[in-house]
């Protein structure tokens, strides 16, 4: 018999993935794109992690921090979704959208500068990422962090995106990550108290 953790860090996937899906949409509608995009945007979004399906249950639900080999297993999950894609043998437009946005989702808009306490000081953009793959990356991570885990308790929605504005801030396009939190109804401008800015993400 499974623990219980198991299977809520299982279902925890299924939600995660519709939750991405549909913050996309919304999100990609306050932007403005088109039916089509939208309805691109929520195909992608909802298949975004599906890599994730074949990493086993005790180091999603796990307590403490992974180690290396466990950390690596999870980042090669973006390549088993893309894998998964290519067995389709449908290479077109829509296709090759869908590889690119699923691998770039995971990849850092910038490289972040920072002074000798640690605080982020500038944002070194590294990488000319897709639209699709930085408003996933936004959505996806505002569900992990306002979702409770195994190895910890959700956040509420403005710590949420504090801690994304904040020690977060590079692996977000700025700009866009202000209208995310506009749409959210959450003022950019907020900064969170020491205690919160140093309290542990763990594995989103």
């Amino acid at each position: 018999m499974q623990p219980v953790l198991r299977e809520v860090d299982s279902e925890y996937l299924a939600f995660h993935s519709v939750n991405t899906a549909l913050i996309s949409i919304v999100y990609g509608a306050e932007l403005g794109l088109t039916k089509p995009q939208l309805r691109d945007l929520g195909y992608i979004a909802l298949f975004h992690d599906a890599g994730m399906g074949v990493v086993p249950d005790d180091i999603l639900g796990k307590r403490g921090a992974l180690t290396p080999e466990e950390r690596d297993l999870v980042n090669r999950a973006p390549l088993v979704s893309i894998r998964n894609i290519l067995q389709e043998r449908q290479m077109n437009r829509a296709t090759l959208l869908r590889l690119v946005t699923t691998f770039e989702h995971r990849v850092d808009f910038g490289t972040a500068v920072r002074d000798g306490q640690g605080n982020i000081q500038m944002i070194i953009p590294r990488a000319n990422l897709g639209l699709y793959a930085k408003l996933i990356s936004i959505s996806a991570t505002y569900d992990a962090l306002t979702s409770k885990r195994p190895f910890r308790d959700a956040y509420g929605p403005e710590v949420a995106l504090m801690l994304m504005w904040t020690e977060m801030r590079n692996k977000f396009d700025p700009d866009l990550l202000k209208v995310f939190m506009r749409v959210m109804a959450i003022a950019p401008i907020k900064v969170l108290t020491k205690r919160q800015q140093s309290v542990a993400i763990g594995m989103l």
